[in-house]
């Protein structure tokens, strides 16, 4: 198996999948993309970041608005029309419904240069992303390369996550150090780590989701939990543990005394997501409505909840993702070597953190998406597609990376053709 040659294809594939879904979405069919564009574009134009009055996203961490705007001020600076913010007035009554919002056609189009900037920025930050989800795969996979090629295709050949990096949103960012994580979990897991990697690992994990997205923060989580529990003892009577400690406590004083809005959104989200719940959210018509939401926005929802994959695509999905899954964690119960069932737990409680987290907040809120799970998204290939390798008979083995590649392909290409293209199609690509 050349590796070099499937991660060259991959590239190629991703690029053109996630370029065709760029190129198809209407401009500002992407869910609040027009929120997340015009934080990147104040401070491409007067250098300040919008206020909450001004744009319901302003809660967001600030990173990956500072980043897009670097390239946004650039154009600006060349040509202020090419960033100018354009759209037909909306109808968000068409929101979750078969119907554009943005009622674009031949006589109101007009090119986005910096819309379609950003989003091409957001393609090569999801590339970046898989190819450091695939850096922690391979190593996890030791000499399996079957199970690390056929998780990096699983992952990044799901049509939700190509939709959503065709798009401008901050979530790719949270996508990319999500993958930062695992690509440290794996390292931990090869040769273990120093006390002072430790340390900086303990800090990034700490930062990434205050920087990023808070979508992130169940992978930090899951990932301290990690450290603290093989470290043992020793924590307590170590410097290491206490200067973690003092490190948060001095970011969050930090927060209070620099940013009081940014600490008291983050102290006040911290605490409605452990502990809020939607007065119905147990009723079997929530859990019906809001689990499938759950389910289809893991693997395919484009638009603002417009346009879904078909059930049978959908389900086949669940149903042999579940069964990898199933696998994979039989595995992991009855395996007796213990540095890879140690492995193999740690993975394991990420996917469940993450799994529990976004279950979690769709009790809260009715805007919980699959597509948060993403962060997460390299151990929860893995453990799928380690429990599919362990199915697979020994000669079959190698075919396993063709198997899937087919399979999403086909997903992606039902996608386009069964919702993307008849609803979104814009009469001047023809």
């Amino acid at each position: 198996m050349n590796e070099r040659r499937w991660l060259l294809g991959l590239c190629g594939l991703y690029l053109m999948l996630a370029a065709g879904y760029a190129v198809l979405m209407p401009p500002w069919e992407g869910p609040d993309e027009p929120a997340h564009y015009l934080l990147a574009l104040n401070l491409a134009r007067v250098g300040k970041f919008s206020s909450l009055e001004n744009n319901y996203e302003a809660h967001q961490p600030q990173a990956y608005y500072r980043l897009t705007s670097v390239p946004l001020k650039w154009l600006y600076l060349r040509d202020p029309e090419a960033v100018v913010y354009f759209r037909p007035e909306p109808d968000y009554s068409h929101a979750e419904t078969r119907t554009p919002i943005f009622p674009w056609s031949d006589e109101n189009f007009r090119i986005l240069p910096g819309m379609y900037l950003l989003r091409g920025l957001n393609i090569l930050l999801g590339l970046g992303a898989w190819r450091v989800m695939y850096a922690g795969l391979r190593r996890l996979a030791g000499g399996r390369r079957e199970i690390a090629l056929g998780a990096l295709y699983f992952g990044a050949l799901t049509p939700q996550f190509l939709h959503t990096v065709a798009t401008i949103n901050n979530d790719v960012l949270g996508f990319l150090a999500g993958a930062f994580l695992f690509w440290l979990l794996s390292i931990f897991y090869e040769r273990g780590l120093t006390q002072g990697e430790i340390l900086l690992a303990g800090v990034a994990a700490l930062l990434l989701p205050l920087a990023t997205k808070l979508t992130v923060l169940p992978v930090s989580a899951a990932f301290l939990v990690i450290l603290l529990w093989d470290q043992g003892k020793r924590w307590l009577r170590g410097r290491l543990v206490w200067g973690m400690v003092v490190f948060g406590l001095v970011v969050f004083a930090g927060l209070r005394w620099w940013a009081p809005e940014v600490w008291e959104y983050l102290w006040s989200n911290l605490i409605w997501r452990a502990f809020a719940v939607q007065p119905d959210a147990l009723t079997p018509d929530y859990l019906w409505t809001y689990g499938r939401r759950l389910l289809w926005s893991y693997w395919g929802t484009a638009g603002w909840l417009a346009v879904e994959l078909p059930a049978w695509v959908v389900m086949g999905l669940t149903g042999l993702a579940g069964l990898g899954a199933g696998v994979s964690f039989w595995g992991m119960v009855k395996k007796e070597i213990v540095e890879t069932a140690k492995q193999d737990r740690g993975l394991w409680l990420v996917v469940l953190v993450g799994v529990a987290a976004v279950v979690k907040n769709s009790l809260n809120t009715i805007f919980s998406q699959g597509r948060f799970l993403f962060p997460a998204l390299g151990p929860i290939s893995f453990v799928v597609v380690s429990g599919w390798y362990q199915l697979a008979p020994l000669p079959f083995r190698r075919f396993l990376p063709w198997g899937i590649l087919f399979v999403m392909l086909i997903a992606n290409l039902v996608f386009w053709l069964g919702g993307i293209i008849p609803v979104y199609y814009q009469p001047f690509l023809g």
